[in-house]
């Protein structure tokens, strides 16, 4: 009886949920012959350390996190990234199983003489399509924010396939702003918390100005700061949570700058 009341419970969350409305509203494909295999949600919290979880944990700032450890069995397995700890190494390593893809996340190419920077286009793409007889870890799936794509069928935000979003798989892309007004709290807790941000940026501009930095570039960094910390850590959430309820097998997404949020500086 209990089982069978949890089971309609959990539909009827399912059928108010506006995860489960978004990809019919947008016109997404959803995944078939998913419903009864193991899928996989993948969150890389970018640079977060286990010490700094840890410590999140001890003082309350993951609720959520701590009642899965002390009521679900849920663990806490330390990692090695391997060096360097960097995202296009980590990723490397993670996705495609290549160890040391780079040697840092900025770096000289031999090649060229020049300085790249894996967050641009053209490195990012050059060294995944070297990883091309790799098996890919995110075969089927989407990722978010991320320097590969991972063999993900969806790519949002990250650097090696440059699109900001793929709006080409939307048939109604009209319909994305009644989505986000469906979100409307999440919205306007995004920017409620992009404001603080940008009081937080200004610290630190005053900081850098008594430490004689240049005012203009540390202003010029508050834009991307705020859009990159808040604004798009709350897009990819939600692009996230509707991807889950597409039934996709693999949804990996990454949470840029996540530990300045947790207040763990």
């Amino acid at each position: 009886m209990v089982d069978r009341l949890e089971f309609l419970l959990r539909k009827f969350r399912r059928a108010v949920s506006r995860s489960e409305w978004g990809p019919g509203m947008l016109g997404l494909p959803k995944s078939t012959d998913t419903e009864v295999e193991p899928g996989l949600v993948l969150v890389q919290i970018d640079g977060l350390s286990e010490p700094q979880l840890q410590r999140a944990l001890e003082m309350g700032k993951m609720p959520f996190l701590k009642s899965l450890i002390e009521k679900e069995d849920y663990r806490v397995v330390p990692m090695y990234s391997g060096v360097p700890s960097t995202t296009p190494s980590v990723q490397g390593e993670l996705f495609y199983g290549v160890h040391q893809a780079v040697p840092a996340f900025s770096f000289v190419d031999r090649a060229t003489g020049r300085i790249v920077k894996m967050y641009e286009r053209e490195p990012a793409e050059a060294l995944e399509d070297s990883f091309a007889e790799k098996e890919a870890l995110l075969r089927d799936g989407s990722a978010y924010a991320d320097i590969y794509s991972g063999g993900a069928e969806d790519t949002r935000f990250c650097a090696a396939s440059g699109k900001l979003t793929d709006l080409t798989r939307m048939t109604k892309p009209w319909m994305l702003p009644v989505l986000l007004s469906m979100h409307f709290m999440s919205v306007i807790r995004m920017l409620l918390l992009m404001t603080a941000e940008v009081f937080w940026a200004l610290g630190g501009v005053f900081r850098g100005v008594l430490n004689r930095q240049n005012i203009l570039a540390e202003l010029k960094f508050i834009p991307s700061r705020v859009l990159v910390c808040i604004g798009l850590r709350d897009m990819v959430t939600i692009g996230a949570k509707v991807d889950i309820a597409r039934g996709l097998p693999v949804v990996q997404l990454n949470l840029l700058s996540y530990v300045l949020v947790l207040g763990l500086r």
